[in-house]
């Protein structure tokens, strides 16, 4: 829809089946720059709100959100700038202002990195995991 019809704001979730949706927020805007996103999740960490930000969303909220907040949300990003629901950007604002010993040691993780720990901790196996990213068991090696 993206290629063919002229759209402003893309509302996204980042638990989609058949597809990351970091890796979305990321393709998106690589493909349209100037699109702007509004990440509409049930994650309320902060640490995925962190990611979206970082791979290009303009906004980030949770489905706990009334619909007020969505539409607020959609008319500020739409409008060119960003929107983080109250509920995350405490967190967000924790996250930044911590000192480097205070940091947890998954916030480090690259992309890839954190996936495969969200499977793991999901208690998938490693060839599903191998499977869903596209990696070879054996070796660590794209399929």
């Amino acid at each position: 829809m993206l290629r063919t019809n002229d759209i402003n704001v893309v509302v996204a979730d980042l638990s989609m089946p058949g597809r990351d949706g970091i890796d979305l927020i990321s393709h998106i805007k690589a493909s349209n720059p100037v699109v702007s996103i509004l990440v509409l999740t049930m994650h309320e960490d902060c640490e995925y709100a962190a990611r979206a930000l970082r791979s290009g969303a303009s906004g980030y909220m949770t489905k706990a959100s009334t619909s007020e907040d969505l539409m607020s949300g959609i008319r500020r990003i739409a409008s060119g700038r960003s929107f983080v629901s109250p509920s995350v950007s405490e967190g967000l604002m924790l996250r930044f202002t911590r000192s480097d010993s205070e940091t947890p040691p998954h916030t480090t993780l690259s992309h890839r990195e954190f996936r495969i720990f969200e499977l793991l901790v999901q208690c998938q196996t490693t060839t599903r995991i191998a499977r869903e990213l596209s990696l070879s068991v054996k070796d660590g090696q794209h399929a």
